[in-house]
């Protein structure tokens, strides 16, 4: 062994030898020295919080006085602190720290099925979806994601951002794991990818439902942003990509993974797209229409066509769902089967939501952020306003932290 590997080795040797309490299982690893409990060790590496840069190594001694056994700290720049307390500098910290938090927790991700879902548009209500279908189909399976984390049914605890830092996340996925999860459908945030948040998880499956104008105050540039999104599908533990063979990054996606040995293929369309490269499976969505109770669709896989009628308003939905569809055909559930469980599954708080409408108005609520997320919410609803016989009224707001081009 040797590399990034062999240091990650020589860390949680030096902690064993150290302070062997701090690998008990009761204790962490953290990045902030105000969340440090009693036997916890700090991770401190130079950084950037809220815009503005800070070094995690000027809270060493804060951390040892809120009970920190020992602390890592990045080598380079580092000059030391007078304090009473075990210190490691490891040079490059920063880029071992998914790798460290992974194997501190005991490498929970290649204990479940791991699913990573990526795109600008629809990642919330695709992993929840994944996250309701393989559990009802005998896989529990947990989701993390925008909405929180937990399992389909259970209270979700609010997340502050859509991927978690990378020692956080490992510490959640452990703590899933032990609560009874066999796969995991994770939202994959493009910057999640570029800071290197889902390093040390082992992805099994990936999930790409498109690319629009998003996070450019980030990456600056839209091809900045697909190539980071595509960091994903270069995943070495990845068995299966499935991919929306509609937008113009998928197509590109598609090629590049099939240059790859390794993952199967699975593309989908709901505009009949062809395949630029060699499917191991191809689903396209046919007669869609809408209905009185939501959306009605056949989906073929090239050998016979099934009939799927959901509650749920807005076409896009159907490209949504046909890769839903194709991530649990990769997780090992028959097609027949997935497409029967599709009309039980709910959308989440803030997606199409559909509130009232029975003898009164009726209000959806959607979390539509991004120009071309607010443009296809409002074409899903125009037709459904038109058949009620009222008109479409729309309230905006931004949060905010999104850039100008999401607003």
């Amino acid at each position: 062994m040797s590399g990034p590997d062999a240091i990650v080795m020589d860390v949680m040797a030096w902690l064993r030898a150290t302070v062997p309490s701090a690998l008990d299982g009761a204790h962490h690893l953290q990045l902030d020295s105000r969340r440090i409990a009693p036997g916890d060790v700090f991770v401190a590496v130079p950084g950037v919080v809220a815009g503005r840069s800070a070094d995690g190594r000027d809270y060493v001694r804060a951390a040892a006085a809120l009970g920190a056994v020992a602390a890592l700290v990045e080598a380079q720049g580092w000059t030391g602190a007078d304090v009473d307390l075990p210190v490691l500098p490891v040079r490059g910290l920063r880029q071992l720290i998914g790798s460290l938090a992974a194997t501190f927790y005991g490498r929970p991700s290649e204990k479940l099925l791991a699913i990573g879902v990526t795109g600008t548009n629809g990642k919330t209500s695709c992993s929840q979806w994944i996250a309701q279908l393989l559990t009802l189909e005998g896989q529990r399976c947990a989701v993390i994601g925008t909405v929180g984390s937990g399992f389909p049914g259970a209270v979700f605890a609010g997340a502050a951002l859509t991927t978690p830092d990378a020692i956080a996340l490992q510490r959640e996925v452990r703590a899933l794991l032990d609560e009874g999860a066999q796969a995991l459908a994770m939202e994959v945030s493009s910057i999640g990818l570029d800071q290197g948040r889902v390093d040390g998880m082992a992805f099994d499956i990936a999930l790409f439902t498109n690319l629009t104008r998003d996070h450019l105050d980030y990456h600056g540039t839209l091809e900045r942003y697909e190539a980071a999104k595509a960091r994903l599908f270069d995943w070495p533990t990845l068995s299966h990509a499935v991919i929306n063979l509609d937008d113009a990054a998928g197509r590109r996606l598609a090629e590049r993974v099939a240059r790859r040995s390794g993952p199967q293929l699975i593309g989908f369309t709901a505009q009949d797209a062809a395949a630029p490269a060699p499917l191991a499976l191809r689903l396209s969505a046919h007669e869609v229409r809408a209905t009185a109770t939501g959306l009605r669709f056949e989906v073929d896989d090239g050998r016979r066509r099934i009939d799927v009628a959901v509650p749920l308003v807005g076409a896009f939905n159907v490209s949504n769902l046909l890769g839903v569809l194709g991530t649990a055909v990769a997780a090992g559930v028959a097609l027949e089967r997935a497409c029967a469980v599709v009309p039980r599954l709910a959308p989440p708080p803030g997606r199409m939501q559909r509130i009232g409408g029975e003898g009164t108005p009726l209000a959806v609520v959607d979390y539509a952020h991004t120009p071309d997320a607010l443009a296809q919410a409002l074409a899903a609803l125009a037709p459904l306003a038109r058949a009620r016989g009222g008109r479409l009224w729309v309230v905006f707001g931004a949060g905010g932290g999104r850039g100008a081009g999401a607003g």
